[in-house]
């Protein structure tokens, strides 16, 4: 988070604390022991502000080379999803996250979508979802399962 004249104290936010804050310190970058660390805190981080602005968010879940796993910055999609962009974190990518959005009676936004199942298992990536009602949903890829994952204890997020 440094900047040209010293510390930015507004890197957190991507350099705009009025759209993006931080108030737990949840941050993309972040190392966590398992996948599903990364995945739930990722979701924890993004979905509140998903269903607020109805807009569905996209990001990776990555293995670092030292063995953690982290999360990429999340990109806001739209209402019903879009085009999801290339990975931007450091190693390999081991899974999805994404958000539904908020609730709308148009979708099934409580469970993942045949285009979400179809796009996991093509490129054998574990998924995880926030859902409008705030469920974190976490789908296997290698035993095609799918389980609700609890949310993360406070100050588990990085």
């Amino acid at each position: 988070f440094n900047g040209f004249y010293g510390p930015n104290w507004y890197g957190y936010a991507e350099g705009n604390p009025l759209t993006w804050y931080d108030l737990d310190g949840l941050r993309p970058g972040s190392p966590y022991k398992t996948p599903d660390e990364a995945g739930a805190c990722a979701i924890n981080d993004i979905n509140w502000q998903s269903i607020k602005v109805n807009l569905e968010y996209v990001g990776y879940v990555c293995r670092l080379p030292n063995g953690q796993y982290t999360y990429d910055t999340p990109t806001a999609l739209g209402p019903s999803g879009g085009t999801i962009p290339a990975p931007t974190c450091a190693g390999v990518v081991v899974g999805l996250y994404h958000t539904h959005a908020a609730y709308s009676p148009l979708y099934m936004n409580e469970v993942f979508s045949p285009v979400d199942l179809s796009l996991l298992t093509g490129n054998n990536w574990d998924g995880f979802l926030g859902t409008p009602r705030g469920v974190i949903k976490k789908f296997t890829c290698g035993t095609q399962g799918i389980k609700n994952l609890p949310y993360p204890k406070k100050n588990a997020c990085k």
